[in-house]
């Protein structure tokens, strides 16, 4: 174990050198500070529910994020003892999302070896173009953190540089397994590329091993065993939704190929330079010119096989995640989004800076500062999008939905989009609900709407003015005063009248999300 410890700490030591950590430390707090909850301008309902639920964390209701059997809700698990410990359910939800990303980061800077290589890999992770911004966003981050942490593990194991004792290694397996458990809860996509890098780890295994070594190998049962261990325990943890969502259905021929028009009509957008995104086509060129010049460089016989096997895992991982995705209906029934490609963009970007770093030490000194701009115009067409375009400020959004604190305790109806955020400065005395032909994604919190003494409609993105009278939810609601126009929204105050005589089952059935 000793040995194990010594070899673990100098192996860790390669990527915590004050060269790399000064620069990517302040991009990580730059990061935080825009992007994370507290921070960011175009934050938006489905943020605004992981704040909510890390403020109300409550098993086993929210093993799963509101209305969904997927998306394992791994931030508001972390999140939840912060709020405990005092702080406010926003910081406690940027302070675990974060936390996960840079685990993440430091995991995939393990697999490069020079300073500047891990600061650009920090530029890519904490500042990415503004179309896969989701990566900071939402759970794609998260999940590849985890894979991340996996991949990380698997170098460990096959550094043939280090000593580690038996124990030391079934530990590592033990923790690849609970890691890749956790994986799959955040994202069922993430088993894909575990079982590719599983195939990966004992590629590497058989190569150094004989065929005695190889079947005397614990990892060979004891990889499926927790494979189907978790496989279990994943069905357990969806069963608590009282939701099933066959997610498996495949298109058909003719499908793809709507698929294939979609996606190539939204990549032809993105190359056309818009003039309201000048810095975002600055990028797409850059990133076309790198792509180009890493297809027609020299391929040279490289020494440092572990890179070259690395860059051959994440290539395929990305492309095996692209047929993934296009093969399913899912895909086709949401308008193939790019968000989607998400993690296809991410093993892109491994697999492209891994081959970067190998030309730069390779003595090509273009690639490098090539490969910097690109990364600097996608880092800074993000933050101009934000300004300019769109939601064309840098004013957190929870800082301008804090002016509602003026109404007191209140209830909200409106739009999905005009709903659940507007809760993140405040969700002890603040309670919202989208309107019922919208997507409900908590039922208990529409009839907590109505237990407030006071209920506002906002109507934008809902209605064109405020009606004298509604219904919604088996109740008649009658308009009282004039409307306000308060945190960027319209709203007006409304009281409950009177109530149908059968309201059960007039709350809508939850909605998943996209």
């Amino acid at each position: 174990m000793p040995v194990f410890e010594k070899s673990f700490m100098q192996h860790t030591k390669l990527s915590l050198t004050a060269k790399h950590f000064i620069p990517a430390g302040v991009i990580m707090v730059l990061s935080f500070l825009l992007f994370s909850s507290i921070g960011y301008p175009a934050l938006n309902s489905d943020n605004a529910i992981t704040v909510l639920m890390t403020y109300s964390f409550n098993l086993p209701h929210d093993w799963y994020f509101w209305g969904q059997d997927r998306m394992g809700s791994l931030i508001p698990l972390m999140g939840h003892p912060l709020v405990l410990m005092g702080l406010s359910p926003l910081l406690a939800e940027s302070i675990a999302h974060y936390l996960l990303l840079i685990i993440g980061y430091i995991a995939f800077a393990s697999l490069f070896k020079s300073w500047q290589y891990k600061s650009v890999l920090a530029l890519f992770w904490f500042f990415p173009p503004t179309h896969m911004i989701d990566i900071t966003q939402l759970s794609f981050g998260v999940h590849y953190s985890l894979i991340g942490a996996c991949c990380y593990i698997i170098n460990l194991k096959t550094n043939t540089n280090m000593r580690i004792s038996t124990f030391g290694d079934f530990l590592l397996t033990i923790a690849w397994i609970l890691i890749a458990l956790l994986a799959v809860w955040v994202s069922e996509l993430a088993l894909f590329s575990l079982l590719l890098l599983v195939l990966f780890y004992f590629y590497l295994y058989v190569s150094q091993k004989s065929i005695y070594g190889i079947l005397s190998n614990k990892d060979l049962y004891l990889y499926p065993i927790g494979g189907f261990v978790c496989f279990i325990i994943i069905q357990s943890l969806k069963s608590t939704t009282g939701i099933a969502i066959n997610y498996s259905h495949l298109v058909t021929m003719t499908q793809l190929k709507q698929e294939f028009i979609i996606l190539f009509q939204s990549i032809s957008e993105l190359l056309s330079i818009d003039k309201r995104e000048p810095v975002t086509g600055l990028y797409l060129i850059l990133a076309a010119v790198v792509c180009l010049l890493f297809l027609f460089s020299r391929t040279q016989s490289s020494n440092n096989h572990s890179k070259s096997k690395w860059i051959f895992y994440f290539t395929a991982d990305a492309l095996l995640l692209f047929a993934v995705i296009m093969a399913s209906a899912w895909t086709l029934e949401n308008n193939v989004p790019r968000r989607y490609f998400t993690c296809t963009y991410i093993s892109l970007g491994m697999a492209g800076l891994l081959f970067a770093e190998y030309r730069s030490m390779r003595n090509n000194k273009i690639i490098f500062p090539l490969v910097l701009m690109t990364l600097l115009a996608g880092a800074i067409g993000t933050v101009y999008n934000l300004k300019f375009v769109w939601p064309g400020t840098l004013q957190p959004k929870a800082e301008l939905v804090a002016e509602l604190d003026t109404l007191g305790n209140v209830g909200l109806i409106g739009d999905y989009w005009n709903s659940y955020i507007y809760l993140v400065a405040d969700p002890e005395n603040k309670i919202a609900t989208p309107h019922q032909d919208n997507k409900v994604r908590n039922p208990e919190m529409t009839e907590a709407v109505f237990k407030q003494k006071r209920i506002f409609i906002i109507k934008d993105g809902w209605l064109d003015s405020f009606p004298d009278t509604l219904m919604q939810f088996g109740r008649c609601l009658r308009k009282k005063g004039l409307p306000l126009h308060l945190a960027d929204c319209y709203l007006n105050e409304y009281i409950v009248e009177s109530m149908a005589s059968d309201v059960s089952g007039s709350i809508p059935e939850q909605h998943t999300g996209d």
